[in-house]
């Protein structure tokens, strides 16, 4: 006797697990790209960091878009901060569903500049996400120099300024 899965389809039907799959990451996409409207392109152009890219760009240089499905999250930090060790120049911006986060937070938030936690009700990231979305940006270090005497942003009055203004807005 076969037994179905918890959704009535026999156990070693995967195609409903792969269009899944690619219906959450398609979904993803959208919602990072109308997330990231803002972009000025005088700062260069966003390279959008596809899972293959996480392993063979690691010595590119540039501004880099990290659109991530929650279960590829360890992963995915783990090859962030070997990207910016190797490429200290450059500026990421992480975005991942707040799911899983016991295997990566704690790695993201120690590597990331500024982190932002974005609730399920905005038109970019509406209720029907259920879960809040995590941003992080990784702005690239500064010169090893005394002008510079924090060489990462993280921790400095103006980016921790632009945390609380974020959170403010989120409450009002």
């Amino acid at each position: 006797m076969e037994y179905g899965n918890w959704d009535g389809h026999h156990k070693d039907d995967h195609s409903n697990v792969k269009e899944l799959t690619n219906l959450v990451i398609a979904v993803e996409n959208a919602y990072a790209k109308g997330l990231l409207s803002w972009w000025d392109p005088g700062y260069g152009p966003l390279t959008e960091m596809t899972c293959d890219d996480w392993f063979e760009k690691t010595m590119d240089g540039g501004n880099f878009l990290w659109n991530v499905p929650p279960a590829a999250g360890e992963v995915a930090v783990e090859q962030l901060c070997t990207h910016r060790h190797r490429r200290p120049d450059s500026m990421h911006v992480f975005i991942i569903p707040r799911l899983y986060t016991s295997q990566f937070r704690k790695q993201l938030l120690k590597v990331a500049d500024l982190e932002l936690v974005i609730q399920p009700d905005h038109a970019f990231w509406t209720k029907e996400m259920h879960e809040p979305l995590l941003i992080a940006f990784c702005f690239p270090l500064l010169p090893h120099d005394r002008r510079f005497a924090p060489w990462r942003l993280k921790e400095t009055e103006m980016v921790d300024r632009v945390g609380r203004y974020v959170r403010r807005m989120q409450q009002e």
